[in-house]
């Protein structure tokens, strides 16, 4: 489950598990950076060349930013699954007693274990993790697995 640390208002009560209207379609805003049909000599790009919106058009809206620290599963559209807390350390605390919603609901046979309490501070601090990360050159392919574990393949 790819999962992200987001900073958000000490008093934020977005539902946990219920999708941030930001990240949906109707939520979303128009790509600052492209336009469909770009005017010659302007600093658009064509919208397909977009590296902000991939041609898309829209960009996520992302919560409102504050002091509090909450984890986030990215995998599908973009939720809350812990509550927010004060400082990164009261949030690791959580993550290495309790885990965030995903370790409380899934079977306990299948479930991962909880990190220690220092992989989740480092965890917290390092922003979260995205699953996967595969860059593809000319000559390679590095895949990056969470917390920074990296595999290099050669063409």
């Amino acid at each position: 489950m790819s999962r992200q640390i987001y900073r958000v208002p000490l008093d934020f009560n977005h539902p946990l598990e219920e999708t941030w209207p930001g990240f949906l379609d109707s939520g979303m805003a128009k790509c600052a950076k492209c336009r469909a049909r770009p005017k010659a000599g302007s600093n658009f790009v064509r919208r397909e060349d977009c590296q902000e919106c991939f041609g898309y058009g829209l960009v996520d809206v992302d919560p409102p930013s504050g002091e509090g620290w909450q984890v986030w599963e990215k995998v599908s559209e973009g939720s809350p699954i812990t509550p927010v807390f004060p400082t990164a350390e009261a949030l690791a605390k959580y993550l290495s007693t309790v885990g965030d919603l995903w370790h409380q609901k899934t079977d306990w046979l299948r479930r991962e274990p909880l990190p220690t309490y220092q992989q989740a501070l480092d965890f917290v601090l390092e922003g979260g993790c995205g699953g996967l990360t595969i860059d593809v050159s000319p000559s390679s392919v590095t895949v990056t697995k969470e917390y920074g574990q990296t595999r290099n393949f050669q063409r």
